[in-house]
């Protein structure tokens, strides 16, 4: 019988649920406009792209720190 250590070779993708990447890839957006609805992409369309990828690779490296343990 074989065990699988933890160092063994196992996929980070299907630990990460598509319901969980989309919360993730909408938090950020969602968020903004929440906070400001007025200035989403009319006025500060830079601030507003840098505050969603911001938000998005924070909550990326959440699912994939979630998905080690």
């Amino acid at each position: 019988m074989r065990i699988h250590s933890p160092t063994s070779s196992e996929k980070i993708g299907r630990f990460i649920n598509f319901n969980d990447m989309l919360a993730v890839f909408a938090a950020g957006p969602i968020a903004f406009v929440l906070r400001d609805p007025s200035s989403m992409f009319d006025v500060y369309p830079i601030d507003t792209l840098i505050y969603c990828v911001i938000g998005f690779s924070a909550g990326l490296l959440m699912l994939i720190g979630r998905s080690q343990i």
